[in-house]
């Protein structure tokens, strides 16, 4: 358990009325009209000296955080169970966040080849923070002048000491001390690992995880911060909105390890999929009859409700293999496969293939090498490989449909219009990329040396591109152009003094870049936002 507290560090040092008075009077008489000093009516007997800080910050927000957890198991199995609750108060008034949290792991053998594990992890939070933006609300509130307030100054309002009426208000410090802005979330996690030995050197892995995430808003600024109607109107508001995320994960590897003398092979086939799903709603009222509702009876609004909705889902099937060759640990080459499909493409396009190719030697372990003290470490290498990004938003290339209001016959209709334009040739953007290094020892790795040098050509890059008015749309996402990349890498560090009670050590690294466009889709311009 562990409790603690915290204090504002430095309070803003601020001016008090009568100093306020002097630099008001100052800007005055430096304009144009110095006649008009005090003719805001801040002569002294009106002003008060008041620390607004004071109404917005803690002296002291505390902080418990308590946690237990029991462990044990056996030669066959392992289990770990933990649970904790954190609280924290913010220095701000009306801030603060609460957090429950479990997790259990789990490991069992199954048979003598089968050993599962298991992890399942939760936690609910909940925050609190000050409507309209914590900056803003400080910021503002530091900003107000200090004019003697009529009535007594409660919560951000001024009241009438006998009959409770507001007489005036600060709408930032009224709303930071009225604040009703909460965020709940709960989050839970699943996840397992079967690995099954088959027969000596070949294993199967099956694993899994299942993510489900529920996070709540609520807003409610109360009416009764505002006197004039037109701020009731525009400003007592309630707002509620839900949104769910679950994710599912599986992947299935066979890996197969074997050795002829000096060869050593390690051959992995696998498949994995995943899918995430979110969706969710939101509401929003103006203008109630009352503050007693807050946040629980929309229906109550006088006010036509902002209503939204929506759900969107991904999807990724990837099919990969892997081979490693290692002779005598002097010749390293591998080889892999992968092929990948994605549900944000046009429907012939979601598939991507994407090789590589691998080569290291190992030089320090030639027998030319063998005696050679200076060196501890020598390796070329080289590589080829393709990669893919599917870094877009979901539906990008599908067109999609808005609902709208249509005048017809002199009645207002419901209708229906394409808002986005789609693209069924859209496909993955491609990045192919060269590499070749050495890497170096010298002096039982005293000094080591990095030297790499690469050349990366990226293809049918993803692009919002921007289309003639006269089509009816503003943009469209397609695959346009190409870009080049190349340059060098350079790494050097040193162990300069290893003492018992002193070390000295020395990093070192540069690496130019040289990027270039080459191919523009035949489309010259291109904008590229602000710079």
């Amino acid at each position: 358990a562990k409790v603690g507290l915290a204090t504002p560090r430095r309070m803003l040092e601020m001016m008090d009325a009568p100093e306020w008075q002097r630099y008001a009077d100052d800007a005055l008489t430096m304009t144009s009209n110095p006649d008009k000093k005090n003719s805001y009516d801040f002569a002294p007997e009106l002003l008060e000296t008041t620390n607004f800080q004071d109404l917005l910050i803690r002296n002291v927000a505390q902080r418990h955080d308590y946690n237990i957890s029991v462990s044990g198991g056996g030669k066959e199995s392992t289990y770990y169970v933990s649970a904790g609750y954190l609280k924290e108060d913010g220095l701000l008034n009306n801030s603060s966040s609460d957090r429950m949290s479990t997790k259990t792991k789990l490991t069992m053998k199954l048979h003598e080849k089968v050993k599962l594990q298991m992890n399942l992890s939760t936690s609910r939070r909940q925050t609190q923070s000050i409507a309209g933006g914590d900056t803003g609300a400080m910021l503002r509130t530091l900003m107000i002048r200090p004019k003697k307030p009529t009535g007594n100054f409660e919560d951000g309002v001024y009241r009438d000491p006998d009959t409770g009426e507001i007489l005036s208000i600060q709408a930032e410090t009224a709303r930071a001390m009225n604040s009703n802005l909460w965020k709940k979330s709960f989050n839970a996690d699943v996840s397992g690992a079967l690995t099954w030995n088959m027969i000596k050197g070949m294993n199967l892995n099956v694993s899994g995880s299942y993510s489900y995430t529920d996070k709540l808003g609520y807003r409610y600024v109360p009416r009764s911060i505002y006197l004039k109607y037109s701020d009731i109107q525009k400003n007592n508001k309630a707002e509620r909105s839900s949104d769910q995320t679950i994710k599912w994960v599986n992947e299935n590897t066979l890996n197969y390890v074997r050795s002829f003398g000096r060869h050593n092979f390690n051959l992995v086939a696998g498949q994995s999929w995943e899918r995430r799903m979110d969706e969710g709603f939101n509401a929003s009222v103006t203008e109630f009859g009352t503050d007693h509702y807050m946040l629980n009876n929309l229906g109550a609004g006088l006010q036509t409700p902002v209503i939204g909705s929506g759900k969107s889902e991904y999807g990724l099937v990837s099919f990969f293999s892997r081979v490693i060759y290692n002779y005598d640990k002097r010749y390293l080459a591998t080889l892999t496969w992968r092929s990948d499909g994605s549900s944000r493409f046009g429907e012939d396009r979601k598939f991507g293939n994407f090789p590589s190719a691998s080569f290291a030697w190992n030089i320090h372990n030639e027998n030319f090498m063998k005696g050679n003290h200076t060196f501890s470490n020598l390796r070329f290498r080289l590589s080829w490989g393709i990669t893919g990004n599917d870094g877009i938003g979901n539906y990008r290339s599908m067109s999609l449909v808005n609902s709208t209001k249509v005048l017809i016959d002199g009645t207002m209709q419901d209708g229906y219009k394409i808002n986005r334009i789609g693209n069924s040739e859209l496909q993955w953007e491609t990045t192919e990329q060269y590499n070749t290094g050495i890497d170096a020892g010298l002096w039982k790795g005293r000094i080591t040396l990095g030297l790499d040098a690469y050349y990366k050509k990226t293809y049918n890059l993803l692009y919002s591109m921007t289309i003639p008015a006269t089509t009816g749309y503003s943009i469209v996402m397609t695959n346009l152009g190409n870009v080049d990349n190349q340059g060098v890498e350079i790494e050097l560090n040193t162990s300069n003094i290893e003492r018992p009670n002193f070390t000295w050590t020395t990093n070192f690294n540069i690496g130019l870049n040289r990027s270039k466009v080459t191919d523009m889709g035949g489309n010259d311009n291109i904008s590229l936002g602000y710079i």
